[in-house]
């Protein structure tokens, strides 16, 4: 019963403590809205009625002061600044700092106010002795000078901030100092301010070279990561290189960065880079699927079919688990001619709901590989029938029938390319149907588009047709390409 007691007593006081700094702030906002509206009376009563509760009273002390200033009754204001210091000699900074953070939680706030009270709270920090906060404070100021648009001005904090320690709010991990430039992007990157961030990062990812400490690179990473994501592609595709310089270092230890790094350069289809890095996830840790993945799919776009195969069955049998893993190893075993073993592994690819279409699609591939044309076009028409917007299945049946000698239904059957993704497998598999035909001067251009695509796929692509790919190679021979040279 003691217990019971005990309980409901600190389950009150839970939410005392929750109604006080509720209402201080509801308080303490209300008066800041009016000072903003030039009410100083008003807003004085506002902050005098937030006396009733102790939340936030460094913030009240300072709000009360500032308004009293306004009202020309700076007397009882230079009283109330006089007290409150010798209670606590640090008051100022806190006070001003929250006093900056209401009017920033403000719409409409002129950044000049933010950018005077960061200023003013910075230098109270600094003369009550508190060296670490009046960091922080600076690179409360630096965002509010880059929100102003004053990058120059942010810029010389930055580097007044550099190598002196920060703390509050996150900005010390582990007892180690995060880069000034750094922290400031992980500050605007929270408040979700994240064109400030990508401001920072850019500025940052250039000039980050030398051995940066692991910390300092790995959250300028993380950051830099995350504001990439809202970039368009082009843009994606100018800052990325920076990162993986960065992650690339040999001192460079943060697996986790290395990772998502080596994930985003896959996905905007930097396979050489992002297959270096995978290796590097790879050897920190050997069962990792997905870098497995990245690594296999860059090695099969150099044409490597027996190292991507050697890299899937490294990772263990997660990758039997892991659909986009086992159909890139159905592939790697057909590149290598391994069809029987490919034929082995079908029974694991998913075959429930829409993956019933992959499984019968990769069934095709297979027996296609093996030479059996009927039973690959029954499986590739179940694909079809199963997901009738499958435009791979539809271009490998038609495909299939035109190996079977019907190249005026094979060519009435394939899909259009379309020119977007996936249209550089449907040329191909199209080209394959007109050079049957005859029509090599009709497939010629189709090479040439899929070339053009994504020329670090053709050989890859080609490869998911064992029985095919000496005809497929020789077709592109003939336009003058070397399929198995191209670039990554």
């Amino acid at each position: 019963m003691t217990q019971d007691h005990l309980s409901e007593e600190r389950i009150e006081g839970w939410r005392r403590n929750i109604r006080a700094d509720a209402f201080a702030n509801h308080h303490l906002a209300m008066g800041v809205a009016i000072m903003r509206r030039e009410n100083p009376q008003d807003a004085l009563r506002w902050f005098q009625a937030a006396e009733s509760y102790p939340a936030h009273a460094e913030t009240r002390v300072c709000a009360m002061i500032e308004t009293l200033r306004l009202l020309g009754r700076d007397d009882e204001a230079q009283a109330i600044h006089v007290a409150a210091l010798a209670a606590d000699p640090r008051y100022e900074a806190a006070g001003l700092r929250g006093l900056a953070d209401l009017h920033r939680a403000t719409a409409g706030v002129a950044p000049a106010i933010l950018t005077d009270l960061y200023e003013r709270a910075a230098a109270a920090a600094t003369a009550a002795g508190d060296e670490a906060g009046a960091g922080c404070l600076r690179l409360e100021l630096a965002t509010a000078l880059l929100a102003d648009g004053k990058l120059a001005e942010a810029d010389a904090i930055w580097r007044a901030v550099a190598g002196r320690p920060t703390d509050g709010a996150g900005l010390v991990l582990d007892g180690r100092q995060l880069d000034a430039r750094t922290t400031l992007a992980l500050v605007a990157m929270q408040r979700k301010e994240m064109a400030l961030a990508t401001a920072v990062c850019q500025a940052t990812l250039g000039r980050a070279g030398g051995d940066p400490s692991p910390l300092v690179a790995a959250g300028l990473v993380q950051v830099a990561l995350e504001c990439l994501k809202p970039l368009p592609r082009e843009a994606q595709a100018a800052m990325i290189p920076d990162i993986i310089a960065l992650v690339a270092a040999p001192g460079f230890a943060n697996i986790d960065a290395v990772h998502h790094t080596s994930m985003t350069a896959a996905q905007l289809g930097l396979w050489s880079a992002a297959g270096g890095l995978a290796e590097k996830v790879l050897a920190a840790r050997p069962g990792d699927v997905p870098a497995a993945r990245v690594v296999a799919r860059a090695l099969l776009y150099r044409a490597d079919g027996a190292r991507a195969l050697d890299a899937l069955r490294a990772a263990g049998d997660g990758v039997l688990r892991d659909q986009a893993a086992l159909t890139l190893l159905l592939v790697a075993l057909l590149a290598v001619d391994r069809v029987g073993e490919a034929a082995d592994l079908l029974p694991l690819v998913p075959g429930t709901g829409l993956d019933a279409a992959s499984t019968a699609f990769y069934t095709g591939l297979v027996e296609l590989a093996a030479g059996r044309g009927e039973a690959a076009a029954a499986a590739l028409n179940r694909a079809c029938a199963m997901q009738p917007d499958f435009a791979a299945a539809s271009g490998a049946l038609a495909m299939t029938i035109g190996l079977a000698g019907n190249h005026e239904e094979a060519l009435r059957l394939h899909p259009p390319s379309g020119g977007g993704d996936g249209s550089d497998f449907l040329n191909i598999m199209r080209a394959v149907t007109l050079h049957g035909a005859g029509r090599m001067v009709e497939a010629a251009p189709l090479l040439q588009a899929a070339l053009a695509a994504r020329p670090q796929r053709v050989w890859f692509l080609a490869r998911h047709f064992p029985r095919q790919y000496d005809l497929i190679a020789a077709m592109f021979r003939a336009i003058g390409q070397d399929i198995a040279a191209m670039p990554t």
